[in-house]
């Protein structure tokens, strides 16, 4: 273990020295019979684990592989034309009883053994050099042999580069992006359980429903006041019994359809009128895009890149035209008019959305829209068309089964294509789910039109049983729609924006004129905008680091950033009330902004569930001698609720003199003064908890 160990820190110093130490390896590895005690399968996963660590170059390590491979195979070919003397009963490198079961392999499989041969252990040291003892064809022998080492050496070779990739996830992902994606397991996970649940019990729910709507109209009709009016109005009764029968599609479907349309009308219009004049929906947005900015991470952005690439309107495009192709072929020609007026209705209806409200994009984009931003076009075309693919199976697939998995397949596409746009920060909440309810509203008139065509005609369309040479023109097509996603994906290059940095440049010349008429907000808040403790403190000091280092002066903490690794530290520490002075903080808000700082301290019983907490927010202002001014909010976890949330001492006012001393013993105060800031009355938090407080705020300057 230590010559390994010592190779490998050679290697990691030169790269020069590991080309040559694999040469030889894989060279004598594919010598006959040297090749027994050197393990070449791992020395070739273990270069490819290197590449992945980007220790060695793959476009020099795969030919010197490959290279010194073919060269060994070469040699013991050689070697087997003319040294078979070698082998006797009293030679323990080179005994008989190897070549007997390498000539027995070799008379099973003939020349096919020199490509089964490599990836046998007890054979690939032997099936060169028995090539060659056998006379096999020159010819026959360096195509097989080359070909094999191409394959043997690609397939280990990615082995490794796998696990080399693996181990540098765990420490990409060893952050808070780690949790994220674990958020994005577990979604995946519930959605797929949630689906087989549905598909195992579909009887089951239908008679369900079916039962229930049966009792209701039972109920209904045997109401004394009902009957009455029936009696008196037997028109109006009559109108909407045939409203609600479900063999014709002027009866039930016409009528699910048009309140559906009528619902998506008023949710739409009750979104655009929030978005322009509701500061609830705005904040909601600005505080949720600030909460996904902080997982933002490369390979993930990669991710939601290509995910976004199937909701642009050049590829829904694309899809329309083949899919309109494939109803063509397939006789469900039908079809065509409501896809098109589904896809051109909900492309037109974004434009227009966009033209009226002109909402400006959100500032921390990954990359550059040229558009407005409500309502999310890929969005509302991911409804509209992917939405027409889940109404068009379900509609064409015989068993349950097949229509529920097409429905939640489609469904998990769209999803995922808004939740991109979120992740992106090219859209807000309210973006994409205004243009989730412009695209149900095409979707649902091109359903509509769809089923209005099919009852007049349906008659006419005739079982069709497609021939082989259609089932192949839908096969090129789809592979046509896959080549033509890959394309746009690959030549998708969008403007990359520069990451947002918040500039304090507005100066006051007093702090406390910041929030007069109420410019910033006097409490920190939640991600959804529910009121949390009052800020108690506002603090002047030269910058983020000097801001650090006095609190830890004081003897707090910055926390620990969550991931994965500290969940079993945390759960520990906080059964056994063992200290923890760096745990994690839960994030607050304040003017939509995560807390850019947060510092703690143990309690006297020094356990995770009791801790001194501040949170501090850079205002975007500063001082006139150039200082840049936090707001933050000190209080006292006292235990935790639901393992998820910490509920405070209520007395808060104690909290923030026990700050405020801290801070005061370091020296490091340069002026200070407490004025009254808010309402002096007992109020709850988000969670219901009571707390009380005086109202007033510690102003400080730090040296």
């Amino acid at each position: 273990m230590h010559f390994t160990n010592q190779i490998m820190l050679a290697i990691e110093h030169s790269a020069l020295f590991g080309y040559i130490i694999f040469f030889l390896v894989f060279l004598l590895e594919s010598l006959a019979f040297i090749g027994f005690v050197i393990p070449g399968t791992i020395f070739l996963i273990l270069a490819g684990f290197l590449v992945a660590r980007d220790i060695l170059d793959i476009s020099i390590i795969i030919p010197v592989t490959l290279a010194a491979v073919i060269l060994g195979d070469v040699i013991s070919y050689r070697l087997g034309k003319n040294h078979k003397s070698i082998f006797g009963l009293g030679n323990n490198l080179f005994h008989s009883k190897y070549l007997e079961r390498g000539e027995k392999f070799f008379a099973d499989h003939g020349n096919k053994s020199i490509f089964l041969g490599r990836f046998i252990g007890f054979v690939r040291p032997l099936a060169a050099f028995i090539a060659g003892m056998c006379k096999m064809d020159k010819r026959n022998f360096y195509t097989l042999n080359t070909l094999s080492a191409i394959i043997w050496v690609a397939f280990y070779f990615t082995l490794g580069f796998f696990f080399g990739q693996a181990a540098r996830a765990v420490e990409l992902w060893s952050t808070r992006v780690g949790l994220f994606v674990l958020v994005l397991v577990l979604f995946f996970v519930l959605y797929y359980l949630l689906e087989r649940f549905i598909v195992k019990h579909y009887d089951a729910i239908q008679i369900f429903f079916a039962s229930l709507y049966a009792s209701f109209k039972a109920a209904v009709l045997s109401n004394k006041t009902v009957s009455k009016v029936m009696q008196k109005y037997p028109g109006i009764f009559n109108f909407f019994e045939r409203r609600l029968e479900g063999k014709t599609f002027s009866g039930l479907p016409l009528t699910f359809l048009s309140l559906a349309f009528l619902y998506a009308v008023f949710l739409f219009f009750g979104v655009t009128e929030g978005i322009l004049s509701s500061d609830t929906i705005a904040g909601a947005d600005m505080r949720i895009q600030n909460l996904l900015e902080t997982f933002r991470h490369p390979g993930l952005v990669k991710f939601f890149l290509w995910i976004t690439v199937l909701g642009k309107v050049q590829v829904i495009l694309v899809f329309a035209v083949l899919a309109s192709v494939i109803f063509w072929l397939w006789k469900k020609r039908f079809y065509l008019i409501s896809l098109w007026v589904t896809v051109l209705g909900g492309e037109l209806f974004s434009y227009l959305g966009k033209f009226v409200v002109h909402r400006a994009r959100p500032a921390d984009a990954v990359y550059a829209e040229k558009s407005f931003s409500f309502p999310s076009q890929h969005a509302t075309m991911a409804v509209a068309f992917y939405g027409f693919l889940i109404y068009f199976f379900w509609m064409n697939l015989r068993s349950w089964k097949n229509k529920i998995n097409a429905f939640f397949a489609g469904l998990l596409v769209i999803i995922l294509i808004g939740f991109s746009r979120l992740y992106l920060g090219v859209h807000y909440a309210s973006d994409v789910w205004g243009g989730y309810l412009s695209g149900l509203l095409w979707l649902i008139i091109g359903i509509t039109l769809g089923e209005w065509i099919y009852s007049k005609i349906g008659g006419a369309v005739s079982e069709f049983k497609p021939d082989i040479k259609i089932k192949i023109a839908t096969f090129v097509l789809l592979l046509s729609g896959a080549a033509s996603y890959l394309v746009f994906g690959m030549t998708f290059r969008p403007i990359y924006l520069p990451d947002a940095e918040q500039v304090s440049e507005a100066r006051v010349e007093n702090i406390a004129d910041m929030f007069k008429d109420g410019k910033l907000p006097r409490h920190a808040e939640n991600l959804t905008g529910m009121t949390l403790e009052p800020l108690n403190f506002i603090i002047a000091v030269k910058d983020g680091n000097d801001l650090t280092d006095i609190f830890q002066k004081a003897g707090w903490y910055p926390p620990d950033q969550f991931d994965l690794s500290l969940v079993w530290k945390i759960s520990k520490a906080a059964f056994s009330n063992q200290p923890y002075p760096n745990a994690p903080v839960t994030p607050w808000f304040w003017n939509t902004q995560v807390n850019d700082y947060a510092f703690q301290k143990s309690s006297v019983i020094e356990s995770p569930k009791e801790r001194h907490h501040i949170r501090l927010w850079d205002t975007g202002y500063k001082t006139k001698d150039g200082k840049i001014i936090y707001v933050g909010a000190a209080s006292l976890d006292v235990g935790i609720k639901w393992w998820i949330a910490h509920t405070i001492k209520p007395d808060i006012d104690m909290e923030r003199e026990y700050v405020f001393n801290n801070l005061l013993k370091t020296g490091l105060v340069y002026s200070w003064r407490r004025d009254f800031f808010t309402e002096s009355v007992p109020t709850k938090n988000f969670l219901n908890y009571q707390f009380f407080t005086d109202g007033k705020i510690y102003i400080i300057n730090l040296r």
